[in-house]
């Protein structure tokens, strides 16, 4: 099979940074996050990992705890998590990877455009 480039990253606990009538806000989110490949780090929002035949139920508004897995949460759900605003502006690029087993290409880039993030 082919690498993924998901598969080093680490299960982290992300936190809002922001104050809330001067306490620190308990919120948290788990979530996939990849310090290594450059420009990171990045927070995988989206995976589907699906064997040929296979249908798996997705699940919407769950962020994946495995590249593996098979569900997605979009930045607004992780905002709602960490009960934070997050932007366009917060956001600096996003990275898209994809492969199958149909063939041996891969998709895998990032973009930084504002219609993008």
């Amino acid at each position: 099979g082919m690498p993924l480039p998901w598969l080093g990253a680490d299960v982290c606990t992300l936190r809002s940074a922001r104050l809330d009538n001067a306490l620190p806000n308990k919120r948290a989110a788990l979530a996939v996050v990849d310090h290594a490949t450059a420009d990171g780090p990045w927070v995988l929002l989206l995976a589907y990992a699906r064997k040929r035949g296979s249908k798996p139920p997705l699940q919407r508004g769950t962020l994946p705890l495995s590249p593996l897995g098979c569900s997605h949460a979009y930045v607004s759900d992780l905002a709602a998590s960490l009960g934070m605003e997050i932007g366009v502006d917060d956001i600096k690029a996003v990275r898209f990877y994809g492969h199958t087993s149909n063939h041996r290409r891969v998709i895998h880039f990032q973009a930084r455009r504002e219609a993008v993030r």
